[in-house]
């Protein structure tokens, strides 16, 4: 496996992940790069702005493991169909989501994989700063840094990596896909044949 990085000048890192083999073989490649566009180590990213396009998210158990179950998020905290604020639903009771982590949930993209389209947008107000995933895989996964320690763990700039400080926006195929192929379409490496994906991170001022 190889993962190739390019910081575009239209100030874009795409990446671009190859895979072969010489057996059949079940890859899921991503990135779990945290963002926090304010630039601001004291504040969580409640208050971003965040868009996914995704009508449905994937179901879990008390664990957090995949049911196997796609439902629709409409009338759900789940939805993001519309942007708005991380933090305005996300200490909202939910059978999908733990106690106090919030979301750590996997989207259904409305692309199917293959089909290079945007993913989501992610805008904090005051900096301007706006973020835009692109991606050919049809699933994305939601982390907003809710398992982090609330204390203790030092980051860049002397700022604080810790609860909520950060976003991440994986871009994927549905996890454990192996286990559910009739409805999730497990996605294999086949021996011999090249596997390539591209997921782009671009990113404007407003």
């Amino acid at each position: 496996m190889t993962v190739k990085y390019t910081l575009t000048e239209d100030n874009a890192v795409r990446i671009e992940y190859t895979i072969t083999s010489d057996k059949k073989t079940p890859a899921n490649p991503t990135n779990h790069t945290y963002f926090n566009l304010g630039g601001r180590p004291q504040d969580t990213i409640e208050n971003h702005i965040l868009k996914i396009n995704a009508d449905y998210f994937t179901e879990t158990e008390p664990s957090q493991l995949l049911t196997g179950e796609i439902t629709p998020v409409e009338g759900t905290m789940m939805d993001f169909r519309t942007a708005h604020k991380i933090g305005d639903n996300i200490d909202v009771p939910f059978r999908a989501t733990l106690g106090d982590v919030g979301y750590d949930n996997n989207y259904c993209l409305r692309n199917k994989f293959g089909e290079f389209a945007e993913a989501a947008v992610l805008y904090d107000e005051e900096s301007g700063r706006k973020l835009s995933v692109f991606t050919d895989m049809p699933a994305l996964q939601l982390y907003c840094g809710g398992w982090l320690a609330k204390s203790g763990n030092k980051g860049k700039a002397n700022g604080d990596v810790t609860y909520r400080r950060g976003v991440a926006l994986e871009t994927q195929f549905i996890p454990d896909s192996v286990n559910f192929p009739e409805k999730f379409g497990a996605i294999y490496v086949e021996p011999g044949k090249e596997f390539k994906t591209v997921t782009e991170f671009r990113f404007t001022i407003e």
